[in-house]
């Protein structure tokens, strides 16, 4: 994700039209002030503020600590959202930030196949190892596999295999097979949260 960054960026100089310095120096700004507080920037983090800005994000949605140092600071014009040509540089930047994702990182649809006979292979695999009570059939290209759809996964990153083997493969041979992530879309943050009843 670091490398990414640079590269978005790249791609974001080689573009020309009458927003795109706007959007170039929000970009650069939001890079410069990551690295130079965090001595490091990954395209998640980038991204995560520029969302916040395109949402119009002022600190008392980001909770009590921020608030807390805002007012610290003295500057109530920290209190106001950004204004909207900058919150709408950053929606474009969004956009483009999203068609750029699923260019570049999204799994093609023509490795269905092969994440499918990676999977289909493992999972089973596991459950001869680990036993478990209940047991799904799921039957892919004549031969019958067997799986606990109830299975709980845990990812230190998103894997966009999982979900394309959970979505997109084995839900469709099996109805009793489907991917909950644990998480639910928030409205009010804009951004996916703990679903409790899993918790």
């Amino acid at each position: 994700m670091k490398d990414m960054v640079s590269q978005f960026k790249g791609e974001l100089l080689k573009q020309s039209g009458k927003d795109i310095e706007e959007e170039l120096q929000l970009y650069v700004g939001v890079e410069e002030t990551l690295r130079n507080d965090f001595n490091r920037v990954d395209l998640e983090a980038m991204f995560s503020v520029i969302d916040g800005i395109a949402g119009g994000l002022t600190p008392k949605e980001l909770g009590y600590l921020a608030t807390f140092f805002v007012r610290r600071a003295r500057d109530p014009s920290l209190f106001t959202p950004p204004p909207p040509e900058i919150q709408n540089s950053a929606r474009r930047l969004l956009g483009k930030f999203q068609e750029f994702v699923k260019r570049v990182c999204w799994v093609k649809p023509e490795m269905l196949n092969e994440i499918m006979s990676t999977y289909v292979n493992f999972f089973p695999t596991v459950k001869r190892a680990i036993g478990g009570g209940y047991s799904e059939s799921l039957s892919y290209k004549g031969t019958n596999y067997v799986l606990d759809p109830n299975w709980q996964l845990f990812t230190t990153n998103y894997d966009n295999v999982l979900e394309v083997f959970f979505r997109g493969g084995a839900a469709q041979l099996s109805p009793n097979i489907s991917l909950n992530t644990g998480f639910d879309y928030d409205r009010r943050s804009q951004s996916h949260i703990l679903n409790r009843l899993d918790s």
